[in-house]
């Protein structure tokens, strides 16, 4: 009976230091694996539902002023790459507002600007929400290059399509978004880091009125340094992915995309806006000093949190809020001043 309960004993023991074994080099594994890639990180970031703008009120007596085209095909270098475009029924196109959205450059989807499109081409504009390649499939600087080819598309649509106007061109877009908008502004009007970047200068400067930039960092060698404790893995991993180096902040890459460095006096005139909490406020104001220095015309929204408290990162999205309508009524002021 002895001999019977110690042979069990022996085999449960084994058992549980196999099971053991097996969980820590399961553990050892995925440890490893987030080590050499981004993807699992990125992987997992992915499968976190994303937050959907609401819907205004009154949305519909907006959207009955203006008509849309979805889903266009601006090029394949990188896969098929699409954009929207909305633009109002009457009247007469002032200009056009090209617009990258968020996601953090791994992802987001040209649909988030569903709102705001439709709001601005309200006012007279039309607005074109791209969409491009993310990481980590694609690195720094496809976004770059991609709207270069939007523009080139729509460049050849001018003589047959009248919801166009590049005459008037104006630079945009929200978070990761507005980070590539406003490195994309730098690359057309500033010809060092033009062929720093290897990225053609296509827009005549002439042509670019201004720029919109939402909730978006500027200074990317420094994100880290920016970015609060509890914040900071994800923005390494999300610097990985995009950058496609796990020591990118010291990288040329970083410093290229640090849009506070390369801005000139012939950066066009900007909106810069951000939350007080979870988001780029720093960053914002880095880039505000920035314009300043260079004598650029500039309008700012920031929010105390006396008067307002929290305001999150893409709190503009929200047009039911507050915060968010005073920043779509502030943007329309903005764009009546600078494209006319």
């Amino acid at each position: 009976m002895l001999k019977k309960m110690t042979r069990n004993w022996s085999k449960f023991k084994t058992i549980v230091i196999s099971s053991i074994s097996v969980v820590v080099l399961l553990i050892f594994a995925v440890w490893l694996a987030f080590q050499l890639s981004p993807r699992p990180f990125v992987f997992l970031l992915n499968r976190i539902p994303q937050t959907q703008a609401t819907r205004p009120a009154h949305f519909d007596r907006v959207d009955s002023q203006v008509s849309s085209i979805k889903n266009i095909s601006y090029s394949k270098t990188f896969g098929d790459q699409k954009l929207d475009i909305y633009y109002p029924k009457y009247g007469k196109i002032k200009g056009t507002i090209l617009w990258t959205h968020g996601g953090s450059f791994i992802g987001g989807d040209k649909s988030m600007l569903d709102y705001w499109g439709p709001y601005l081409a309200q006012q007279g504009y039309s607005f074109v929400s791209i969409n491009y390649s993310t990481a980590p499939d694609h690195h720094y600087p496809t976004p770059l290059i991609q709207l270069n080819q939007a523009y080139r598309f729509l460049k050849t649509q001018q003589g047959s399509n009248q919801i166009i106007n590049l005459k008037q061109i104006v630079i945009g877009g929200d978070s990761a978004g507005a980070q590539i908008a406003s490195q994309y502004a730098a690359i057309q009007t500033n010809a060092k880091l033009a062929k720093a970047v290897k990225i053609k200068r296509i827009i005549p400067e002439s042509t670019i009125k201004a720029t919109l930039l939402f909730c978006g960092p500027y200074d990317l060698k420094s994100l880290s340094k920016y970015t609060s404790a509890e914040y900071r893995k994800f923005v390494d991993y999300i610097g990985w992915a995009y950058v496609g180096k796990k020591d990118w902040q010291t990288s040329s890459a970083a410093g290229q995309a640090s849009t506070v460095d390369h801005v000139t006096g012939n950066y066009p005139p900007s909106f810069v806006t951000d939350g007080n909490s979870g988001s780029f406020e720093i960053h914002a104001k880095k880039l505000i000093k920035s314009l300043n220095k260079y004598q650029v015309a500039n309008k700012s929204l920031f929010f105390s949190k006396a008067k307002y408290g929290q305001v999150h990162h893409e709190y503009q999205l929200d047009l039911t809020s507050r915060e968010g309508k005073l920043c779509l009524q502030q943007t329309i002021i903005f764009l009546k001043k600078y494209v006319k």
